[in-house]
């Protein structure tokens, strides 16, 4: 955690998949509810794995990046969410 966020504003987000429990999750010791978290400016979020969902459901999403926000439509049992970066100062 301390490595991604050395170099502040050039990391938004840390994507990572998958976690078959869902809930309550662990990445880089910080606590998360849901998969996701944000912190230091930095969005943390771990997708569910597709052996959780009930049969017969899907569990992916497909991220559109923007230059201030990541959206994110989830399908299935995966959550739909949109992540802002945080402004950066003009230079």
């Amino acid at each position: 955690m301390e490595i991604l966020e050395q170099g502040e504003g050039t990391v938004v987000a840390f994507l990572s998949g998958h976690y078959h429990s869902g809930g309550i999750i662990l990445i880089f010791f910080v606590y998360c509810l849901e998969g996701y978290v944000q912190h230091n400016g930095i969005h943390y979020w771990c997708l569910k794995g597709i052996l959780e969902a009930p049969n017969g459901n899907n569990c992916f999403a497909i991220v559109n990046v923007f230059g201030d926000r990541l959206e994110i439509k989830g399908y299935g049992t995966e959550r739909t969410m949109t992540m802002y970066f945080k402004s950066q100062p003009e230079k």
